[in-house]
């Protein structure tokens, strides 16, 4: 039981290190919006909007580039959307 203790905590402290790596740059409030709107409408029509607050950071880091490509998002907007979604994503 201590061992698995302080796997858990070794992990956890693993995994806010990792969490710490993920920087979003400065965006403005209306650039922001933009990404929003971009997602919403982008994102919708393949499938139904997950909420940015539903995944961490790390899960949308994994899914963002993948979903930037299918939705041909160019480099500009696709950091709109990440800027949006990683303001709201859980930590």
């Amino acid at each position: 039981s201590a061992c698995s203790s302080s796997k858990k905590t070794t992990a956890s402290a693993k995994d806010g290190a990792k969490e710490a790596e993920i920087k979003v740059p400065d965006y403005t409030t209306a650039e922001l919006e933009e990404g929003k709107m971009l997602w919403e409408s982008k994102c919708d029509r393949c499938h139904k909007l997950y909420l940015p607050e539903s995944r961490t950071k790390a899960k949308w880091e994994a899914i963002l580039p993948r979903m930037n490509k299918r939705s041909k998002l160019n480099d500009e907007e696709a950091g709109k959307v990440r800027g949006y979604i990683m303001m709201h994503a859980k930590s």
